[in-house]
Protein backbone atom coordinates (compact mmCIF):
# COMPACT_ATOMS: atom_id res chain seq x y z
CA UNK A 1 0.00 0.00 0.00
CA UNK A 2 1.37 3.49 -0.86
CA UNK A 3 2.69 5.75 1.88
CA UNK A 4 0.40 8.63 2.84
CA UNK A 5 2.05 12.05 2.68
CA UNK A 6 0.90 14.61 5.26
CA UNK A 7 0.99 18.38 5.48
CA UNK A 8 3.27 19.91 8.08
CA UNK A 9 2.07 22.40 10.66
CA UNK A 10 4.22 25.20 9.23
CA UNK A 11 2.75 24.59 5.77
CA UNK A 12 -0.82 25.02 7.04
CA UNK A 13 0.21 28.23 8.84
CA UNK A 14 1.81 29.48 5.62
CA UNK A 15 -1.41 28.77 3.70
CA UNK A 16 -3.40 30.83 6.18
CA UNK A 17 -0.91 33.70 6.07
CA UNK A 18 -1.06 33.94 2.27
CA UNK A 19 -4.85 33.59 2.16
CA UNK A 20 -5.57 36.36 4.68
CA UNK A 21 -2.98 38.63 3.06
CA UNK A 22 -4.99 38.33 -0.15
CA UNK A 23 -8.18 39.50 1.58
CA UNK A 24 -6.36 41.94 3.91
CA UNK A 25 -7.53 40.11 7.02
CA UNK A 26 -5.29 39.70 10.09
CA UNK A 27 -3.06 36.65 10.38
CA UNK A 28 -2.66 35.08 13.80
CA UNK A 29 -2.49 31.54 15.17
CA UNK A 30 -4.86 31.66 18.14
CA UNK A 31 -4.90 27.96 18.98
CA UNK A 32 -1.70 26.17 17.94
CA UNK A 33 -2.64 23.18 20.10
CA UNK A 34 -5.74 22.56 17.96
CA UNK A 35 -3.68 22.66 14.78
CA UNK A 36 -1.07 20.26 16.15
CA UNK A 37 -3.75 17.95 17.51
CA UNK A 38 -5.67 17.85 14.22
CA UNK A 39 -2.52 16.95 12.27
CA UNK A 40 -1.54 14.26 14.78
CA UNK A 41 -5.02 12.75 14.95
CA UNK A 42 -5.35 12.70 11.16
CA UNK A 43 -2.15 10.67 10.97
CA UNK A 44 -3.30 8.18 13.61
CA UNK A 45 -6.93 7.70 12.60
CA UNK A 46 -8.30 5.20 10.06
CA UNK A 47 -5.07 3.23 9.73
CA UNK A 48 -7.08 0.02 10.09
CA UNK A 49 -8.97 0.57 6.83
CA UNK A 50 -8.09 -1.92 4.08
CA UNK A 51 -7.54 0.39 1.08
CA UNK A 52 -5.41 3.46 0.45
CA UNK A 53 -8.36 5.37 -1.01
CA UNK A 54 -10.60 4.74 2.01
CA UNK A 55 -7.84 5.84 4.39
CA UNK A 56 -7.24 9.00 2.37
CA UNK A 57 -10.88 10.04 2.14
CA UNK A 58 -11.65 9.44 5.82
CA UNK A 59 -8.51 11.30 6.90
CA UNK A 60 -9.33 14.22 4.58
CA UNK A 61 -12.92 14.30 5.87
CA UNK A 62 -11.72 14.31 9.48
CA UNK A 63 -9.30 17.16 8.75
CA UNK A 64 -11.81 19.29 6.87
CA UNK A 65 -14.58 18.90 9.44
CA UNK A 66 -12.36 19.55 12.44
CA UNK A 67 -10.64 22.56 10.90
CA UNK A 68 -13.90 24.39 10.16
CA UNK A 69 -16.25 23.16 12.87
CA UNK A 70 -14.44 22.37 16.09
CA UNK A 71 -10.76 23.07 15.64
CA UNK A 72 -10.29 26.73 14.73
CA UNK A 73 -6.59 27.50 14.82
CA UNK A 74 -6.55 30.98 13.26
CA UNK A 75 -8.17 34.32 13.98
CA UNK A 76 -9.35 34.60 10.34
CA UNK A 77 -9.52 32.38 7.28
CA UNK A 78 -10.18 29.02 8.93
CA UNK A 79 -12.59 27.83 6.22
CA UNK A 80 -10.35 29.02 3.39
CA UNK A 81 -7.33 27.38 5.01
CA UNK A 82 -9.31 24.16 5.50
CA UNK A 83 -10.32 24.13 1.83
CA UNK A 84 -6.81 24.77 0.52
CA UNK A 85 -5.07 22.36 2.89
CA UNK A 86 -7.60 19.60 2.14
CA UNK A 87 -7.13 20.03 -1.62
CA UNK A 88 -3.36 19.99 -1.28
CA UNK A 89 -3.39 16.98 1.08
CA UNK A 90 -5.49 15.01 -1.40
CA UNK A 91 -3.24 16.06 -4.28
CA UNK A 92 -0.08 15.13 -2.39
CA UNK A 93 -1.46 11.60 -2.47
CA UNK A 94 -2.62 11.40 -6.07
CA UNK A 95 -6.23 12.61 -5.81
CA UNK A 96 -7.67 15.63 -7.58
CA UNK A 97 -10.72 17.65 -6.61
CA UNK A 98 -13.09 17.98 -9.54
CA UNK A 99 -14.08 21.49 -10.60
CA UNK A 100 -17.37 22.53 -9.03
CA UNK A 101 -20.11 24.51 -10.75
CA UNK A 102 -20.23 27.88 -8.90
CA UNK A 103 -24.04 27.87 -9.13
CA UNK A 104 -24.41 24.39 -7.69
CA UNK A 105 -25.59 24.05 -4.09
CA UNK A 106 -22.92 21.39 -3.68
CA UNK A 107 -19.97 23.59 -4.64
CA UNK A 108 -17.08 23.56 -2.23
CA UNK A 109 -17.69 26.95 -0.57
CA UNK A 110 -21.37 26.27 0.11
CA UNK A 111 -20.58 22.81 1.42
CA UNK A 112 -17.78 23.93 3.73
CA UNK A 113 -19.97 26.72 5.16
CA UNK A 114 -22.59 24.08 5.95
CA UNK A 115 -19.93 21.90 7.61
CA UNK A 116 -18.84 24.89 9.72
CA UNK A 117 -22.46 25.37 10.82
CA UNK A 118 -22.64 21.75 12.00
CA UNK A 119 -25.01 20.62 9.25
CA UNK A 120 -22.89 17.64 8.16
CA UNK A 121 -21.65 14.54 9.93
CA UNK A 122 -18.19 13.12 9.39
CA UNK A 123 -19.76 10.39 7.24
CA UNK A 124 -21.49 12.90 4.98
CA UNK A 125 -18.26 14.88 4.57
CA UNK A 126 -16.46 11.70 3.55
CA UNK A 127 -19.26 10.80 1.14
CA UNK A 128 -19.10 14.26 -0.44
CA UNK A 129 -15.32 14.09 -0.81
CA UNK A 130 -15.61 10.64 -2.37
CA UNK A 131 -18.05 11.98 -4.98
CA UNK A 132 -15.94 15.10 -5.60
CA UNK A 133 -12.46 13.62 -6.07
CA UNK A 134 -10.82 11.42 -8.63
CA UNK A 135 -7.55 9.58 -8.92
CA UNK A 136 -5.44 11.01 -11.75
CA UNK A 137 -2.46 9.89 -13.79
CA UNK A 138 0.69 11.83 -14.61
CA UNK A 139 -0.58 12.13 -18.19
CA UNK A 140 -3.53 14.27 -17.02
CA UNK A 141 -1.56 16.91 -15.13
CA UNK A 142 -0.18 19.26 -17.79
CA UNK A 143 -3.56 19.81 -19.44
CA UNK A 144 -5.33 20.39 -16.12
CA UNK A 145 -2.67 22.86 -14.98
CA UNK A 146 -2.66 24.83 -18.26
CA UNK A 147 -6.44 25.19 -18.15
CA UNK A 148 -6.44 26.38 -14.52
CA UNK A 149 -3.57 28.85 -15.03
CA UNK A 150 -5.23 30.38 -18.11
CA UNK A 151 -8.50 30.89 -16.24
CA UNK A 152 -6.67 32.32 -13.22
CA UNK A 153 -4.78 34.82 -15.40
CA UNK A 154 -8.06 36.09 -16.88
CA UNK A 155 -9.62 36.47 -13.44
CA UNK A 156 -6.59 38.31 -12.04
CA UNK A 157 -6.73 40.81 -14.89
CA UNK A 158 -10.45 41.32 -14.31
CA UNK A 159 -9.97 41.89 -10.57
CA UNK A 160 -7.13 44.37 -11.21
CA UNK A 161 -9.16 46.32 -13.76
CA UNK A 162 -12.12 46.64 -11.38
CA UNK A 163 -9.90 47.69 -8.46
CA UNK A 164 -8.20 50.35 -10.58
CA UNK A 165 -11.36 52.46 -10.81
CA UNK A 166 -11.49 53.10 -7.08
CA UNK A 167 -9.90 51.48 -4.02
CA UNK A 168 -13.36 51.31 -2.45
CA UNK A 169 -14.56 48.94 -5.17
CA UNK A 170 -12.46 46.11 -3.78
CA UNK A 171 -15.15 45.67 -1.09
CA UNK A 172 -18.16 45.59 -3.42
CA UNK A 173 -20.00 42.27 -3.53
CA UNK A 174 -19.39 41.43 -7.24
CA UNK A 175 -15.67 42.01 -6.78
CA UNK A 176 -15.58 39.94 -3.60
CA UNK A 177 -17.24 37.13 -5.56
CA UNK A 178 -14.54 37.40 -8.22
CA UNK A 179 -11.88 37.29 -5.52
CA UNK A 180 -13.50 34.16 -4.10
CA UNK A 181 -13.39 32.51 -7.52
CA UNK A 182 -9.75 33.54 -7.79
CA UNK A 183 -8.99 31.96 -4.41
CA UNK A 184 -10.61 28.69 -5.48
CA UNK A 185 -8.65 28.69 -8.73
CA UNK A 186 -5.46 29.42 -6.81
CA UNK A 187 -6.25 26.52 -4.49
CA UNK A 188 -6.90 24.33 -7.52
CA UNK A 189 -3.56 25.32 -9.08
CA UNK A 190 -1.72 24.66 -5.81
CA UNK A 191 -3.27 21.21 -5.62
CA UNK A 192 -2.22 20.46 -9.21
CA UNK A 193 1.37 21.42 -8.41
CA UNK A 194 1.21 19.10 -5.40
CA UNK A 195 0.15 16.35 -7.80
CA UNK A 196 3.18 17.08 -9.98
CA UNK A 197 5.42 16.59 -6.95
CA UNK A 198 3.54 13.37 -6.10
CA UNK A 199 4.28 11.87 -9.51
CA UNK A 200 7.97 12.80 -9.33
CA UNK A 201 8.48 10.86 -6.09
Amino acid sequence: MPTIHYLKEEEVIFFNKKLVEFSRDPHSVINPANLSSNIEMMQLKYEHLPTFEEKMLWKAAFWLKNMVHSGHAFVEGNKRTAILSTLVFLSMNGFFFRSQNPKSQNNIVTFVKAVAEGKHTLSSVKKWLSASTMSVTEHDIDGILSEAEAEMSKLKNLVRSRCSYSPKRRYEKPLRQLQLRLFLLDARTSSIRALQIFFKK
